[in-house]
């Protein structure tokens, strides 16, 4: 019997796994969409606060895509120049994930 693998079309290159770290939360990556902010976060409801602060009408439980959309180059920007994750407070990986998925669309052109 065929295995999955072995019906994965040829042109495709092979799964790869990344990890996407924010620290302290993944509110860091969203605030970055709206701020250079490089001080210390204590923990989720101040990164939370911090980006209720740019966007009152923030809710973790119905993200609105729209509101961060136009903004995520300069939220890689700010992410490339934090400390790395996990140590790094604030930091996160996200950018990191947003250009390997930019790097296999072009190179797949798909």
């Amino acid at each position: 019997m065929n295995s999955p693998r072995s019906r994965r079309p040829a042109k495709l290159a092979p799964p790869m796994s990344k990890l996407a770290w924010s620290n302290p939360c993944f509110e860091v990556w969203l605030l970055l969409h709206y701020s250079n902010h490089t001080r210390f976060v204590e923990n989720a409801k101040r990164a939370r606060d911090l980006l209720r602060e740019h966007n009152p009408a923030w809710d973790k439980t119905a993200l609105d895509f729209a509101n961060f959309r136009d903004r995520i180059e300069d939220a890689c920007r700010r992410a490339d120049r934090l400390d790395p994750p996990p140590e790094g407070n604030p930091s996160t990986s996200v950018g990191q994930i947003i250009a390997a998925l930019r790097d296999d669309r072009a190179r797949t052109g798909t």
